[in-house]
């Protein structure tokens, strides 16, 4: 069943939110066609164990959890990287910054960059493009991972220092926009915005004289 990135109803904030070990959408609250197509980060039942829920991140889980209960929505988080190879660097290390942003009770969604046409000024309607599209407007905020240079490390064996910097920045990203997100219109306050209306409004005054 295809579906739509803008189109879906919220993931439902789950009933025990005091639980901290882990904030993520359950399966039997989450949307189906959007978990098959924008989770790819989800472990299976019998995969080895997942060092992701073995992280120490109360701080950010505690947040979380208020911001849920006062808002009753999720921080909706669209993850993108830059390599069309499945075992590449950057996929895999978004995949991993996924999974513990799902564990912090965001609403998280890869785009698989696959079929997506090089920049240019005639592909606006093509398929990919409109998907992009609507997953940025639907989102809260972006991680985006460029591919690497010369690594050819995997996901699963990150040297511990690199690990924690993604966690870091992982949680990092969710506790600023938590913090930001109730002041989110100041940040549309920009001096060239500004500029642009005074101008645009003086010559649509002229044009009255």
């Amino acid at each position: 069943m295809a579906c739509s990135a803008a189109a879906q109803p919220a993931a439902t904030i789950p009933s025990f939110v005091n639980k901290l070990s882990s904030l993520a959408i359950p399966e039997s609250e989450d949307n189906a066609d959007i978990r098959q197509k924008y989770r790819p980060f989800l472990l299976t039942d019998d995969a080895a164990e997942d060092w992701v829920n073995t992280l120490e991140l109360t701080t950010a889980m505690k947040m979380a959890a208020q911001e849920m209960r006062k808002s009753n929505n999720r921080i909706k988080v669209l993850v993108l990287y830059g390599s069309l190879r499945r075992r590449s660097y950057s996929r895999l290390v978004a995949l991993e910054a996924s999974r513990i942003l799902f564990r912090l009770g965001c609403d998280v969604r890869v785009f698989n960059p696959e079929g997506l046409p090089v920049k240019n000024d005639t592909d606006h309607d093509h398929p990919k493009v409109q998907e992009l599209r609507e997953l940025s407007k639907w989102s809260d905020g972006h991680i985006w991972v460029s591919p690497e240079q010369h690594g050819n490390l995997v996901g699963v064996t990150l040297p511990s220092g690199n690990r924690d910097r993604l966690v870091d920045c992982m949680e990092e990203f969710v506790k600023y926009t938590i913090v930001m997100r109730s002041h989110l219109e100041l940040f549309g306050d920009r001096f060239s915005e500004r500029e642009e209306k005074r101008n645009k409004e003086i010559k649509e005054r002229a044009k009255q004289v």
